[in-house]
């Protein structure tokens, strides 16, 4: 399990990590934190508001996404747009999403590759720069950017 890993580095590391989203998964997750004694280090929300997520996001040193699945990747972007450097699996929906300069794309269902990647970011987080990140995210995603992308395919 990703999560598994990731729960083995908050430990170690003294590390906070907060959870967003509730999945089949989630009595198992309780059960692990509860039993590890990691209630001091991970916080578990159910869905919240979109302003309480970016509230979140913006007070990250990562934003970790595990999904095997991703339609398109949207807290992705939310991460890129308040400079938060991103480790995320290489599941279909997020893959054009990647950029080395913001986030580390590692393979999906492989728990040790995530656990390696948080660190990568972590052991190199001043190669993280959140001016860059942003930057980044104005240059592809920002709305003027992507309203100016749709319009171009309309008008051919």
């Amino acid at each position: 399990m990703l999560l598994l890993e990731a729960f083995k580095l908050v430990y170690a590391n003294k590390l906070k990590m907060i959870m967003i989203g509730e999945g089949p998964l989630k009595s198992k997750i309780d059960n692990f934190i509860e039993i590890n004694e990691l209630k001091k280090n991970v916080k578990v929300f159910p869905a919240l508001s979109k302003r309480r997520v970016l509230n979140y996001i913006n007070k990250s040193k990562i934003l970790a996404l595990p999904s095997n699945f991703e339609t398109f990747g949207i807290v992705v972007i939310e991460a890129y747009s308040l400079g938060v450097p991103v480790v995320m699996t290489d599941s279909q929906g997020v893959r054009d999403l990647f950029n080395y300069k913001s986030c580390v794309l590692v393979n999906k269902k492989d728990a040790n590759n995530f656990a390696t990647g948080i660190k990568n970011i972590l052991n190199n987080y001043k190669n993280f720069k959140s001016k860059e990140i942003v930057k980044y995210y104005k240059k592809n995603f920002s709305p003027k950017i992507v309203i100016k992308k749709i319009n171009s395919l309309y008008s051919l």
